[in-house]
């Protein structure tokens, strides 16, 4: 047991980090893993990890393009008004077929990817 004692506190300081930030301080989950990721290298020996970070965010630079965009894209349709449209029409095209609708209002409710607050 002592031998992964060492392992075991820039884990744990991650975690601690991971939850208070997303839950005590309310930032958004990728924040909190950022920063956790930070203090795990820091505490693990290896320094500020800024090669990793850069590294790591130009490698899936387009994936993170396609879901910025993305976010950009649902946030805009959900202030137009399109989304409780969309979903007011779903609900009157197809209240007489329920299985229908439960399928597509779950595919609706996972395309659009928002919070409620």
């Amino acid at each position: 047991m002592s031998q992964y004692l060492p392992e075991m506190w820039p884990l744990l300081a991650m975690v601690i980090l991971f939850f208070v930030g997303t839950f005590a301080f309310k930032l958004p989950v990728s924040v909190s893993l950022v920063g956790a990721a930070i203090i795990g290298a820091v505490i693990g020996g290896a320094g500020f990890p800024l090669r990793h970070l850069a590294e790591g965010t130009l490698g899936f630079l387009d994936t993170l393009l396609i879901i910025a965009t993305a976010m950009i894209f649902m946030r805009m349709i959900h202030a137009s008004g399109l989304l409780d449209t969309i979903a007011h029409h779903l609900i009157v095209t197809f209240q007489d077929r329920p299985a229908s609708l439960l399928v597509l209002m779950m595919f609706f409710a996972m395309s659009a990817g928002r919070r409620r607050s």
